[in-house]
């Protein structure tokens, strides 16, 4: 199963841990010990720890809102992590959720389509009508230019909430689910219209967007819908990194102003989104905020108590930070084995200072040639996951290295191999983007790209 990574990485706080499973070995794991249980349950403790101190999380990384269904997955496309696929939510408390403050009945109502479901009354198709409604009517109150249209809504049993969006379909081609234990929660459906409608704004001028910034949208509009799902129900619970900051930022304010606030950021990123462009999305969000401050006639020192709560939190919005990026190709050989070519670039004017990268295969696999310094990565089971520290990756440079690997018989139960990879260091952005590739087996006797082209040919050696 591969979903797209807003779904599959909404919410997630550190780097991905690798489960030597597939995905059913994932999401049913087979007792207590199992290492899908185990972090699952480490990261619902680690949230409930987050709720009480009022922590920051980390929240959404870097997604790509594209579809994860109707389109074939191409040779070497980036993929979620197999450790973060359909693992469950937490169901609310089973009480009903009431009007928030300041409610006000919706003078229209959205048409909503909903697929077969003996658990879709009548009742819950009314308050999914009417709450949908109050809170389109709520987004357009704040000049924001949201559709009126919805994927259509079904129960499931799997994660609390998962939206399927085909760009290039009607939009109840695609599909919103919610499991049934988060039915009685008015909130989430509301939540999943917020970043739709969200996206879809930012998609509708997406040809006066360049490529490279569509990342920035997806964790933009994951920010902004997840604060307006907050402040339209007047609630605290849930939320990641920027959600959360913003809700700071409304304390010290109030709903007033920040909804504005977010409402003008919002706009500034949709109207000419590289003003104030910048690699690394906090100063990019922040730059906005700043702009929308500017906009609303900022009192004397509210921007720089802005910037205080933010850094407050650990989110820094003046320091430059490094990121890298890699790619990877891999050939088939004589015997079985496959070798991998590895590229770790830092496209940013920062050099990235003492770190370490993360590399993991899966399903595991046995290495032959490893990277310079390697070492086990004692945080997985996975034999053959890697940690290579370095020392510097200096401004606009690059490092190779090259991996030969044998797949272990009988743990490949598909014809497709992904590679994990990641980082950090002391002079970088904390990345919690994921940099999975995937490729297919059966293609290995050429050379593979990344983008799911194909190079030039590779013969066998």
């Amino acid at each position: 199963m591969i979903v797209d990574r807003l779904s599959a990485t909404r919410n997630c706080d550190e780097a991905p841990i690798p489960v030597n499973e597939d995905h059913q070995g994932i999401v049913k794991p087979s007792d207590v010990n199992h290492d899908s249980y185990i972090a699952l349950r480490n990261a619902i403790k680690q949230l409930e720890e987050t709720s009480k101190t009022n922590a920051t999380r980390t929240g959404p990384r870097g997604s790509i809102g594209v579809p994860v269904s109707g389109e074939p997955l191409r040779v070497g496309t980036p993929v979620a992590s197999l450790a973060l696929l359909d693992v469950g939510a937490v169901p609310p408390e089973q009480s009903p959720i009431p009007d928030p403050p300041g409610w006000v009945e919706p003078k229209s109502e959205i048409k909503l389509v909903f697929r077969d479901s003996p658990l879709l009354t009548e009742a819950v198709r009314t308050q999914a009508r009417r709450d949908v409604s109050a809170f389109r009517e709520y987004l357009l109150g704040l000049q924001i230019p949201v559709s009126d249209e919805f994927p259509s809504i079904g129960v499931g049993a799997g994660p609390a909430k998962t939206t399927q969006v085909l760009p290039s379909m009607p939009a109840y081609r695609s599909r919103a689910t919610i499991a049934q234990d988060w039915l009685v929660d008015r909130r989430a459906l509301t939540a999943q219209y917020s970043n739709y409608a969200i996206e879809e704004l930012l998609t509708r001028r997406i040809k006066n967007h360049p490529p490279n910034s569509g990342l920035q949208d997806v964790m933009a509009a994951s920010a902004i819908s997840g604060y307006y799902n907050r402040s339209f129900w007047d609630s605290d619970i849930g939320g990641g990194r920027w959600t959360v900051q913003l809700w700071e930022i409304r304390r010290a304010f109030g709903k007033g102003f920040t909804d504005k606030l977010v409402a003008f950021a919002l706009k500034a990123i949709a109207d000419d989104p590289e003003e104030e462009a910048d690699a690394n999305f906090d100063i990019y969000f922040y730059k906005k905020l700043r702009i929308s401050d500017e906009v609303i006639e900022s009192a004397p020192g509210r921007i720089d108590t802005i910037k205080a709560i933010i850094e407050k939190s650990g989110i820094d919005v003046t320091t430059p930070k490094a990121k890298l990026d890699f790619a990877a190709t891999a050939v088939g050989r004589k015997g079985g084995t496959i070798l991998v070519d590895l590229s770790v670039s830092n496209q940013t004017e920062i050099p990235a200072a003492r770190g370490e990268l993360r590399i993991y295969f899966a399903p595991d696999v046995d290495l032959l040639r490893e990277a310079k310094g390697s070492m086990k990565d004692p945080s997985t089971t996975l034999k053959s996951a890697r940690l290579v520290p370095f020392d510097l990756i200096a401004a606009r440079a690059s490092q190779k290295a090259q991996i030969e690997l044998r797949p272990i018989a009988g743990a490949f139960r598909s014809d497709s191999l992904i590679i994990g990879l990641g980082y950090t260091c002391e002079t970088c952005i904390k990345d919690t983007y994921d940099h999975s590739l995937k490729f297919d087996l059966n293609q290995l006797p050429a050379k593979i790209c990344v983008n799911g082209k194909r190079c030039r040919q590779g013969s066998r050696s």
